[in-house]
This record gives C-alpha cells, structure tokens and sequence, in this order.
C-alpha cells in the first residue's frame, strides 16, 4: 500500500507541476468558509499548530479540539458543512491527511486537511495536493483548505 501511495504522489508530481503560490488562497472543496470574528488576533509566524487552529475555529466559528470517545482530538470541526479537519504543517501533510481519513471515520463527517504554509514548503504543499486529488479521484470527498503563516 505504501509503495502504491509513494508511485501516486510521484505520479501526481509530475502530472500537475509546480503549482503557484497564488493558488493557495483557494478552496479545493466547493465552498467558502464565511468569518464570523473578523477581530480574532492572528497567532505569530512561529505559533504552533495548536495555536493557529484556535485561531482558525475562532475566526470562521468552528469546533476547536472537538474530543473523541477514544480521547483523540479532532482540531476542527465544521458543523455546518460536515467537516473534520485536520490542521497540520505543509511538511507533514500526508500524517494530515492520514489523520483527517481517521477523524472523518470516527464522526461520520467528511475529511479535511487545513495546511499551515510556510516559505520555501512548497514542494510539500504541492506533494499534498497529489494526495488530496488522489483521495478526491477515488471518491474520497477530501476538503482542502491552505493558510500562509509566513511569506516573503
């Protein structure tokens, strides 16, 4: 399974490129998330992931760190879409993606991967997003979501 995952995202890879950085403001999954706290104090560029999905529940009125009967965590959850969402670094995108499949099986809500983008991880974000269309092509509803913590 590893070996046919790793031939798809390179397969991806070289079927979609580099993609553009102006992309990453987009949705991936057909809807917009509307602010409800325009005033949330946005964390600093160094925040940890922890700090920066209370923001993002804050900002757009989702769920933060809605508690599993396991004792697991999902980041955030979007109530009015059904939307489990894992937030993670752009470089860790694939343990996001995997945990995102997880928490979306245990709520009965679809899966979300919510990147944290950095300078210079755009490989990542890009091998993400072969992840992503590869779920997305099987019939697997991932939604996908990208905020720049740190730019140029």
């Amino acid at each position: 399974m590893r070996e046919c995952m790793a031939v798809a995202i390179f397969v991806c890879a070289v079927m979609f490129g580099m993609r553009l950085i102006g992309q990453l403001h987009g949705t991936a999954d057909g809807h917009e998330l509307e602010v409800i706290d325009a005033t949330a104090e946005r964390p600093a560029e160094d925040a940890n992931e922890v700090a920066w999905a209370a923001y993002l529940g804050q900002r757009y009125g989702l769920e933060v760190e809605h508690r599993l009967p396991d004792g697991r965590r999902v980041d955030l959850m979007d109530h009015r879409n059904g939307v489990a969402y894992e937030v993670d670094w752009a470089r860790k995108h694939s343990e996001g993606l995997g945990q995102a499949i997880e928490y979306a099986s245990a709520t009965d809500y679809e899966p979300g991967v919510w990147l944290l983008f950095k300078t210079g991880d755009d490989e990542a974000w890009n091998q993400s997003q072969c992840g992503v269309e590869y779920c997305q092509g099987r019939g697997v509803p991932v939604h996908f979501r990208t905020t720049v913590v740190k730019g140029e």
